[in-house]
């Protein structure tokens, strides 16, 4: 960044500071307080964290079938290592 561009931008952000501390904000509308609530912030994290019906059935199905099984893979390790001084 050239000394222009930031003597442009601290002039910007000045004045945008200066507008903020001199000027009241708009009061928010019932809907963007409400969305910025903590009981709208709790409803979208579990919203985020809840499945369907659909993908619980899936999933039940899934882990009941007869074909589910687990895969373990093999540890490898160099001649220098022990199976001691990894556990």
């Amino acid at each position: 960044m050239n000394r222009n561009s930031v003597l442009r931008y601290t002039l910007f952000f000045v004045g945008n500071i200066y507008y903020a501390l001199t000027h009241a904000p708009e009061p928010l509308t019932e809907e963007y307080a409400y969305a910025l609530s903590w009981n709208a912030a709790m409803e979208r994290f579990e919203a985020a964290g809840s499945i369907s019906v659909a993908e619980a059935e899936a999933l039940s199905d899934a882990i009941t079938s007869s074909e589910a099984s687990i895969e373990v893979g093999k540890i490898f390790f160099s001649d220098e290592e022990k199976l001691s001084d990894v556990l």
